[in-house]
């Protein structure tokens, strides 16, 4: 996954959620990081429940494709980067504690997708109940 996709999947998580969240918490979900491991089956497929944060994603035999969960490392520059573009923010956490945690700053594009469904009378919202026929009640 490369820089811009992974900022737009911190956007969309921190727009999502209903508090600040910390970059542990951001970390978890994000899609995982692929490696390539050039390692034999003998590592990799034949003990598998040794490697229960890890996932082989494609088997070559003599090298594999492993999927590995992002870490605070893995997102915090490009936390830091989205930070000083102005698109989130970061707020400390309590004395003492160093942790950070982080919050989407609303940029008015909520007012833009309300005004797109007014020009067009759709509804954009995900959370419309469909009837049985794919109709929106």
């Amino acid at each position: 996954m490369d820089s811009k996709m992974l900022r737009d999947a911190l956007i969309v998580a921190l727009r999502s959620a209903n508090a600040p969240v910390s970059t542990d918490e951001v970390a978890a979900m994000m899609p995982g990081r692929l490696e390539r491991r050039d390692e034999v089956c003998r590592l990799w497929c034949d003990f598998p429940i040794s490697h229960e944060f890890s996932r082989v994603i494609e088997c070559h035999t003599t090298w594999h494709v492993v999927q590995f969960p992002r870490t605070s490392r893995d997102v915090h520059r490009h936390l830091r980067a989205l930070e000083r573009s102005g698109r989130i923010e970061r707020r400390r956490g309590l004395s003492g504690i160093r942790l950070a945690y982080w919050a989407y700053v609303d940029d008015g594009s909520g007012e833009e997708i309300t005004d797109l469904e007014a020009r067009w009378g759709l509804d954009l919202r995900h959370d419309r109940a469909h009837d049985r026929d794919g109709r929106m009640r």
